[in-house]
């Protein structure tokens, strides 16, 4: 039985780019060190600079007209409609919610205002939180229940210390660490909530360079050599 998948899922789209033969060269280079296919590595980078830049949705599709003629459709003879009343709108109820005073709360306000994304967008993000939640050096520096007050760049700076030495791969580590990032911006961006931190300074993306371990090989170089 073939495998159906929706057309927005199928890889049915070419595109060709022009590189220089050194460019060619790294683009195959990382491929191997990240062990996978030049398509799968571009989606993952593709993927991460949206995240940066923070596209969370893409442009309306444009409308196609089929070829050929449009279809004459009759024009549909209006009734007169005696008007009614308008009634009275009634007005929204205030927002209840408590202020966000501490990082745990920070961190659920955003999980809510995430929930109507894609339900790949929104694991993503749950598996950030748990990053940071279940490991012992990022809870000691993000407790749930540390004031908002504590959240310094100083502080910010220790949690992507304690990230850049973790064990783990390149692309998932700055992935957390820009969920991390897009939490604090919204924060921000909250009449309710005063932080003096520059998330994007504080938590910059890791680069390759700072990154001993950024593309480890399908084996490590001792054993090949042997």
């Amino acid at each position: 039985m073939s495998l159906y998948r929706n057309p927005g899922e199928r890889a049915s789209e070419a595109v060709t780019f022009r590189l220089t033969v050194n460019e060619k060269r790294l683009l195959d280079h990382l491929a191997f060190r990240a062990e996978t296919t030049l398509t799968d590595l571009f989606r993952d980078l593709l993927a991460q600079r949206a995240r940066e830049i923070e596209v969370e949705e893409l442009p309306p599709e444009p409308v196609r007209r089929r070829p050929g003629r449009p279809r004459k459709t009759p024009i549909e003879t209006k009734t007169a409609v005696p008007a009614t009343p308008l009634t009275p709108v009634s007005e929204p109820e205030e927002d209840v919610n408590a202020p966000m005073a501490t990082f745990g709360e920070l961190v659920e306000g955003f999980r809510g205002h995430f929930s109507d994304r894609a339900e790949g967008t929104r694991k993503e993000l749950d598996e950030a939180i748990r990053y940071l939640r279940d490991n012992t050096a990022l809870t000691a520096l993000l407790r749930r229940n540390m004031p908002l007050s504590d959240l310094t760049s100083d502080r910010l700076a220790s949690v992507r210390d304690a990230m850049k030495n973790m064990e783990m791969r390149f692309s998932k580590r700055n992935l957390h660490l820009t969920y991390l990032r897009m939490m604090l911006q919204w924060a921000m961006r909250q009449p309710d909530v005063t932080l003096n931190i520059d998330p994007k300074t504080d938590l910059e993306a890791f680069s390759i360079k700072e990154i001993s371990n950024a593309w480890p090989g399908p084996l490590g170089t001792e054993r090949r050599s042997t």
